[in-house]
């Protein structure tokens, strides 16, 4: 959910100023995710220090591309890898 979140928020932001400030929004939303993902790898998952840091790389990846991937097969992706539709089945 948090690199969704984060990527959303970005562009969400971003449309008001006409993407002119694009570049700076996908460095802040790598920057942000990275640290989002690592942490809650760490700490929530117990991952590795490698297993996070790819974990996190690949969330700031997705969510620092200049557009939104909530829509994407990206998107979807996390989600599925996520673990969030498993919580809607009971």
């Amino acid at each position: 959910m948090t690199i969704l979140l984060i990527d959303w928020l970005s562009f969400g932001l971003d449309v008001p100023t006409g993407f002119l400030l694009t570049a700076l929004f996908s460095v802040g939303a790598f920057i942000t995710t990275f640290a989002g993902v690592y942490w809650i790898q760490r700490r929530e998952s117990n991952d590795s220090q490698q297993r996070a840091l790819f974990k996190a790389l690949f969330g700031g990846l997705a969510a620092g591309v200049p557009f939104p991937i909530t829509g994407t097969i990206v998107g979807t992706g996390i989600l599925i890898l996520s673990g969030l539709p498993l919580l809607t089945k009971k």
